[in-house]
């Protein structure tokens, strides 16, 4: 497995995995998103990187990440992941972890001083476990409600 940067022209490989991770995840009951028209965005947003594992010549698995000024000290960046999700044949193996860790590195070299990262409703799921085990606490919930019909 080799993991790295992507570029621009992984789209057409990343954007099916975006897709997968947009339809699993909550949001996708609430925005209506063009995976290709969002990453063309994102490759052109000052403060936003992505990484892929790949596999000879697939891609295994995702991870972006936004880096900002903190909407509540502004003389704080934070990194916020945008997605992150694996492919599920290659889940299980090191490939997820591995990615988290090159956001989390990525975000200390552009001087964020912290990463916050998302876990859909799954209070004690997997992900949650994960998350402690790499040293994350969680500090609120999310709720959502919709506006308009």
């Amino acid at each position: 497995m080799h993991y790295r940067r992507a570029k621009f022209e992984d789209s057409p490989k990343i954007t099916p995995l975006g897709e997968a991770f947009f339809e699993a995840s909550p949001w996708a009951r609430y925005l209506n998103l063009d995976i290709t028209e969002l990453l063309n965005k994102l490759w052109v947003t000052e403060g936003v990187a992505i990484f892929v594992a790949e596999n000879d010549g697939d891609i295994a698995g995702i991870v972006g990440g936004r880096v900002a000024s903190s909407p509540m000290d502004p003389e704080n960046r934070l990194a916020q992941e945008l997605f992150w999700y694996v492919d599920p044949k290659y889940r299980g193996t090191q490939c997820g972890i591995r990615l988290l860790h090159m956001l989390e590195q990525w975000a200390r070299n552009v001087g964020a001083t912290a990463l916050v990262m998302v876990e859909f409703d799954d209070p004690g799921g997997p992900i949650e476990g994960i998350y402690y085990r790499l040293g994350f606490t969680p500090i609120e919930r999310m709720f959502i409600k919709q506006l308009t019909e």
